[in-house]
């Protein structure tokens, strides 16, 4: 990257001897230590940008841009980071010359390349002592080992030569840490998704990061710019850097702030920017301020048009309206973005659009009377018909439909919009071809002026039909019970006879599907053999005949299992009849209640594969999250600093607090699929030992009877007789006492806002605290040890 130099004008006296500066060779590995410790401040990650976009160049150099270099991220198989790039290679003197020699560099005098600063090839001495290049030249392969030696200034020595078939390029070997394989993967995927060519990960599951490697959705767009649903960031040389509105010196309420907080990501050219020499940001120098914000006007100045191409493609003001909604009125873009849309107006057809209805409300409810109808599922596992509220707006949404109340009185309403909003066995000779709603708006024109008012102002366009047009459906039909009705054409199921089932293990009907029935299967069964079972009345599942849990609950416990590799036996639902009772209760039964045999099973798994002091490290992480986010200001706003903010942990000094999140953080193993399922089992198969709402009271008062729920999280009968790796609520507790500060930040500035001034402040604020301990440490120190001489002088003179 060609890089920007400043013009100067010099003048000098004759009578004084100008003095070069230079470094003195006894000073060489104190500088050299300094490019090497001090630079970056995330050495992981600089290790992974500086080694690929390194590679990126150089296939950009021999006219490969469109070929993705290849990475291999550290296992335990092979504890190493890669990055192999199919370029010239290097020679040994070029080797010599590029690694060894800090500030060179081959890039300075074009933009087609990022590097220019000659330090990016050393960046592996930031995270350890050594790493290895392989240079693949014309046939041959050459082995260069970088490490430091004992003067701290380091070397390169050639190892090894030999005869190879691969192709020409530069391979960059590192060793890396067991406890740092999820941080390189976490960040390795962040980097890689803005790259224009994502490289060829290895190492990870290919399906995990296929997922992990996507960026942000993308709202709209054109060119070198998209708003997204995620972070704001200028992109340039494939780095992406995170846009600050404060450092633009922008207000909270201009237009430009408004963007960037709703998540833009903008393509700079290289060279449009400057950069940090870490390259870890940006410098927001005048050149830089003023190129990003010129971007910025130019997107608000084209957002219009941009968005309004979207709309041409709509042909109905009701089809408008729901793409508003679709891209304005949901989360922080719609929000945002919003106040931009209207000040600067969105046409259609002659119409300007600023929301996503059609409103009633200048008309009063004699003249016009609008509903809105849709399914009542207040009660897990149930399901009540649906009912009609009064509405003053037709929110407009794909699966909302409008129905012009054309009936005399409103019996035999919902007779005919209920079929509209419900799915159930018989819906195909009624409705075959109409979709499952999820609100129907009734409208009522109570004379025909309110009628001809209402479509010239509002301009409503749907296509509505009559209310007598929709068939008429019996509502036993839609919401069958569990016996033959007088009235309705239910029949009897047959499965209702049989006093044996088992469970179908693929159904998956969902937690309101009304025919429980499907989720089960005849089947015959010798009492006296024993089995798994779970008793059901009216197809409700649990050990007594008085449950009421829905069998879509029981499917997901046997799944939540199977995903940990745990083999679930067929499960046997019986009926509470005495014959059924009797076989359970006789002495020496091999019946066993399901939540039992699964809990058992699962204790059983975890303790053959020794997994119980990780999925417990786990649950203790998500119980003190929970509850300090109850009670806990500090603890809110430093675990969402660190969420929001990659480089954080990085920048945090080494302290208390440091040590607190490393310890939340390991224990947590986010990325952590399989724990994840064995988490998700937990939660299902255990029996919870504490009232959710209530066990966590106390959690900062200390009173006695409170202790035991401060301490532990509910271990369900299953991790009863684990403790934590780190007592995360002890250490806690410390650390408000000694951040104080942290506790009264507004949540505005870590949270929603995400302010990047928020997070320098708290660690600036940390770093301070921990400047304080150790000077009173050290005052005490010396005040002994002045106080010991002191006693030891007076003993002398004794």
């Amino acid at each position: 990257m060609i890089t920007t130099s400043k013009q100067t004008t010099l003048k000098q006296s004759d009578d004084f001897q100008s003095v070069s500066f230079g470094i003195k060779e006894s000073g060489l590995s104190h500088i050299f230590n300094v490019l090497r410790n001090q630079l970056y401040s995330d050495k992981v990650l600089a290790v992974i940008r500086e080694y690929s976009t390194n590679a990126v160049d150089a296939h950009i150099e021999v006219g490969k841009a469109d070929t993705p270099i290849k990475v291999t991220l550290p296992t335990q198989m092979t504890p190493e980071f890669k990055v192999r790039d199919f370029g010239r290679g290097l020679t040994e003197n070029q080797v010599s010359e590029i690694y060894a020699m800090y500030g060179e560099s081959t890039k300075r005098g074009t933009n087609e390349q990022i590097g220019q600063l000659g330090l990016g090839s050393k960046s592996a001495f930031a995270y350890g002592d050594n790493f290895v290049i392989n240079s693949f030249v014309k046939g041959t392969k050459t082995t260069y080992n970088a490490f430091i030696d004992p003067s701290d200034v380091g070397q390169i020595s050639k190892i090894h030569s030999e005869k190879t078939d691969e192709n020409d390029g530069i391979e960059i070997v590192i060793p890396v840490k067991s406890d740092d394989y999820d941080e390189f993967y976490h960040k390795a995927t962040k980097l890689y998704k803005y790259f224009k060519v994502v490289p060829n990960v290895r190492g990870a599951n290919q399906e995990q990061l296929k997922d992990d490697l996507k960026r942000d959705e993308i709202v709209v767009g054109k060119d070198n710019w998209n708003l997204v649903k995620g972070e704001s960031y200028a992109v340039m040389g494939n780095i992406a850097y995170p846009l600050n509105y404060s450092a633009l010196n922008l207000g909270w309420q201009d237009e430009k702030s408004d963007l960037i907080s709703s998540g833009v990501v903008i393509d700079f050219a290289i060279g449009d920017l400057e950069i940090s020499a870490s390259r870890e940001a940006l410098q927001y120098t005048d050149k830089t301020k003023k190129v990003i914000i010129n971007k910025l006007d130019e997107i608000i100045k084209a957002l219009p048009s941009v968005l309004g191409e979207k709309f041409e493609e709509c042909d109905t003001l009701w089809e408008v309206k729901g793409l508003y909604n679709q891209a304005f009125a949901h989360g922080g873009f719609g929000q945002k973005i919003r106040k931009i849309v209207e000040t600067k107006g969105i046409l259609w057809n002659g119409i300007k659009v600023t929301n996503g209805d059609f409103s009633k409300r200048k008309w009063k409810d004699e003249d016009i009377e609008l509903k809105v109808f849709n399914p009542d599922r207040t009660r897990y596992g149930t399901r009540k018909r649906v009912r009609g509220d009064e509405a003053q707006n037709i929110y407009v949404k794909k699966d909302a439909l409008v129905i012009i109340d054309d009936m005399p009185s409103h019996h035999g309403r919902l007779n005919r919009i209920a079929p509209l909003l419900e799915q159930y066995d018989k819906r195909d000779e009624n409705h075959k071809d109409t979709p499952v709603y999820e609100n129907v708006y009734l409208l009522n024109f109570r004379n025909s002026k309110a009628k001809q008012e209402f479509y010239d102002k509002t301009k409503f366009d749907f296509p509505a039909k009559k209310l007598s047009e929709y068939p008429k459906v019996i509502l036993r039909d839609i919401y069958p019970s569990n016996s033959t009705v007088s009235g309705g054409t239910t029949v009897k199921n047959s499965k209702h006879n049989t006093k044996v089932f088992s469970l179908d293990k693929t159904a998956s009907y969902g937690n309101y599907h009304n025919c429980r029935s499907d989720y089960f299967q005849s089947n015959e069964v010798d009492l006296d053999n024993g089995g798994v079972y779970v008793i059901v009345d009216k197809f409700y599942w649990g050990k007594t005949v008085d449950s009421s849990n829905h069998p879509q609950s029981l499917v997901d416990n046997v799944k939540a299992l199977e995903e940990c590799g745990i083999d679930v036996p067929e499960i046997y639902a019986l009926k509470s009849t005495v014959k059924n009772q009797n076989a359970i209760d006789a002495k020496g039964s091999k019946w066993v209640y399901f939540k039992d045999w699964a809990t058992a099973a699962f204790v059983s798994h975890l303790n053959d594969n020794n997994l119980k002091q990780r999925l417990y490290d786990r649950v203790f992480a998500r119980f003190h999250e929970k509850k300090c986010n109850r009670n806990d200001m500090f603890t809110e706003a430093y675990l969402e600093m660190n969420e929001r903010n990659d480089d954080f942990h990085n920048k945090l000094p080494e302290s208390s607090a440091k040590d607190y999140l490393d310890n939340y953080l390991k224990m947590t193993r986010k990325t952590d699929k399989d724990l994840d399922n064995l988490e998700k089992a937990f939660r299902l198969v255990g029996t919870s030992k504490y009232d959710e709402e209530n066990y966590h009271r106390g959690w900062l008062r200390d009173e006695k009877e409170n202790e035991d729920n401060i301490k532990r999280p509910d271990s369900r009968s299953i991790l009863d007789d684990i403790e934590p790796t780190s007592d995360l609520c002890k250490v806690n507790l410390e650390l408000m006492e000694k951040y104080p500060m942290v506790r009264f930040m507004d949540d505005a500035h870590f949270g929603w806002r995400n302010h990047r001034e928020a997070m320098e402040a708290t660690l600036n604020y940390i770093t301070m605290v921990e400047a304080t301990y150790r000077t009173k440490k050290k005052i005490g120190e010396v005040k002994d040890k002045a106080t010991n001489a002191n006693n030891i002088f007076l003993q002398a003179n004794a």
